[in-house]
C-alpha cells in the first residue's frame, strides 16, 4: 500500500496533467471558433445565380 505522501503526490500529477489537457483543449477550441468565424464570412461573401452556380461576391458589395 502506498503512503499518504506517495498518494498525494500522485494526485498532484493526475492534476498537473489534467490541468494541462484542460488548457490544450481550451486552446483548440478558440482556434476552432476563430476558423469557424474565418469560414463564416466567407460564406457570406458568397452568393448563388439562379443557374444554382456559386461564386464570390464582388469585394464592394460587401
Amino acid at each position: 500500500m502506498k503512503t499518504p505522501e506517495e498518494q498525494i503526490a500522485e494526485l498532484q500529477a493526475t492534476n498537473r496533467d489534467l490541468l494541462a489537457l484542460v488548457r490544450r483543449s481550451l486552446a483548440l477550441i478558440e482556434l476552432l471558433r476563430s476558423q469557424n468565424n474565418d469560414l463564416m464570412k466567407h460564406i457570406a461573401n458568397l452568393s448563388v445565380d439562379p443557374d444554382g452556380i456559386t461564386e464570390e461576391k464582388p469585394t464592394w458589395l460587401n
